[in-house]
């Protein structure tokens, strides 16, 4: 039975890997903005890790299945100067016109889920109650949360470093 059950790990593994070799992530545009849909989700190295970019396509599967809502986008941007920061964009379209309250859970989930996902990598911590993971001391974040109409609801950003989430 062991042997059974480890030779069909070792088929998975490799089906993943053969997918991670077929699947294409989005690439950067001309001014280096990543758009990620969920369309290839997770992928892993020739190593069994798990590609970083992956993460963020995977994310976006995350927050449309955790959050619950109509359609997500995550953008991640490079800094644009060596002092600053590179930047998390996540776009959220509510199902319906969800409240302000409402709206801000939904953005402040969607983070967490992104910080969660990094903290399977060795070099990131999870989200806790206090933080929404490691992975935001690197770069800043914005959040935007718009109805089915393309109303904004609520719009977000936590500075790089910082554990706060300030909505305006």
């Amino acid at each position: 039975m062991k042997k059974v059950l480890c030779l069909a790990l070792v088929l998975l593994m490799l089906a993943v890997c053969a997918a991670a070799e077929n699947a294409k992530l989005p690439q950067p545009d001309e001014e280096g903005i990543t758009t990620y849909t969920g369309e290839v989700g997770l992928l892993l190295d020739e190593n069994g890790k798990y590609i970083k970019e992956s993460l963020f396509d995977e994310s976006v599967r995350k927050i449309l299945e955790i959050v619950g809502v109509a359609q997500a986008t995550v953008e991640v941007q490079p800094a644009a100067q060596e002092n600053e920061h590179p930047q998390i964009t996540i776009s959220i379209i509510g199902t319906g016109v969800p409240s302000v309250p409402d709206a801000q859970y939904m953005g402040e989930t969607a983070i967490r889920t992104i910080g969660d996902l990094f903290g399977m990598l060795e070099e990131y911590e999870a989200s806790t109650a206090e933080t929404f993971g490691t992975l935001f001391d690197e770069y800043q974040v914005m959040v935007t949360v718009l109805s089915t109409a393309g109303s904004l609801i609520s719009f977000g950003a936590v500075s790089a470093g910082s554990h706060v989430l300030m909505w305006q």
